[in-house]
Order: C-alpha cells, then structure tokens, then sequence
C-alpha cells in the first residue's frame, strides 16, 4: 500500500512538474497579448475597429484570469486564450490602419469637391471667368470622381480583408480541455475509451495512450490508481 501511495504522489510531481515548466512561457505569451492590444490601442483601433479590439480585450483579460489561478489546466487555456488575443489585436491595428487611409482619402475628395464649388460660385459674375472656372471646377469634380472611385475601391478591400481576419480569428480551435481519470483495477485503455464520460467508443483508445504515454509506458499497462489526463474536445 505504501508503494501504491508512493507512486501516485510520484505521478502528481511529474505533471505538476510539466504544467510548472509550461508557466513561464504562458506568462511571456501573455506579456505579449498586453502589449499587442495596448499596440492596438494606440492605433486606434477602439474607434476604428471596435469589434475586433474588445474580442482581443476580452481575451487578454480571460487570459490574465487563467494565468492567475496557477493550476495546470488553467494554465493551459491561458496560453490559447493569449494566442487568440495577440490575433485579434493584430487584426484591429490592420483593420484600424486602413480605416484611417480611407478617411483620409475621403476627407481630401471632400476638400475638392468644397473648393470646386466655391471657384464656381465666385466666378459668376463675369461670363468669361464663369467659363474658366466652370472649366476648372469640371476638372476638379473629375479628380474628386476619381478620388471618391479609388475611396470605394479601398473601401471594398477593407472589407475584404477585414471578413477575411475575421475568418483567421473565428477558426482560431478552441481551447483543450483535460479531466482526470484513477484507473481502477480491471481498466484497460480500451475500457476507459469506451467509457460514456470518456469517450464512449473503445476504438479511441489511442487518445488515451498518446496524452498519458511517459506515465503509461511502452507496455500500455495500467496500474490501480494511476491518474490519467483525458483530453476532451
């Protein structure tokens, strides 16, 4: 019985010791998602892509929170909640960035089409300078025509390349998630597989093998009381 115990509490160190490892590279990842949303910020992504900043926002913050429980598994949704924050924080400064130059544009092309219209106004006077400048103003609403045509076009390749960073961070996968299992005496990888609260189908055995092989070993036997992590989708 004490070699039993012995070994169990051996098992807990050895993955507490992998989870203990992992931490400070969540904790570096999660710096990283800070400073890609504060980047964002200063984009101004809060005004210009309000959607894509609060989803990186909201991430970094829920990261934070895993980070700060300690436990492994929290730790480990931590570093995909980080991941999925430094996406959308890059997605809202590209998004933000092209905004900007299309309002630029258009605040230009407005400009013009202002001063056509006043050239126009002032040289109503006289016919021949009315002529000049109609001319003139004519050429200024073709550059404005023109202006306000590459505005659009920029403007449907914002939104094409905004669905498009949308897409990357809507398939970011979904953070793992893992439950602990005692083998209990009897239990095969096959029987625990085909568990209801595992995985219900014995032909899934592998998962359980390929996420515990440094405690299972090469043989596959399992002893009473080992703890195993399932990975759950």
């Amino acid at each position: 019985m004490l070699t039993r115990t012995v070994r169990v509490l051996l098992v807990f160190g050895v993955i507490g010791l992998a989870l203990a490892g992992c931490t400070p590279q969540v904790t570096q990842r999660v710096d990283a998602a800070r400073g890609a949303v504060e980047a964002a910020r200063a984009a101004g992504a809060p005004a210009r892509s309000a959607e894509l900043f609060q989803l990186a926002e909201q991430n970094l913050k829920e990261s934070e929170s895993l980070l700060a429980r300690g436990d492994g598994l929290s730790v480990l949704t931590s570093d995909s909640r980080a991941v999925s924050a430094i996406v959308a924080a890059k997605a809202a400064v590209t998004t933000s960035r092209l905004q900007g130059e299309v309002d630029r544009v258009e605040a230009a092309a407005k400009a013009a089409n202002q001063q056509a219209m006043q050239a126009a106004a002032g040289a109503a006077a006289d016919a021949a300078a009315a002529a000049e400048a109609a001319r003139v103003a004519d050429g200024r609403a073709q550059q404005a025509g023109a202006q306000v045509q590459q505005v659009q076009t920029r403007v449907e390749q914002v939104e094409k390349q905004t669905a498009e960073l949308k897409s990357q961070v809507a398939s970011i996968p979904p953070p793992v998630t893992f439950i602990r299992y005692v083998v209990k005496r009897g239990d095969t990888l096959k029987k625990i597989a085909a568990r209801p609260e595992i995985y219900g189908d014995a032909g899934q055995w592998k998962r359980v093998y390929e996420a515990n092989t440094e405690v299972v070993g090469r043989n596959q036997k399992l002893r009473t009381g080992l703890v195993l992590l399932i990975v759950k989708p």
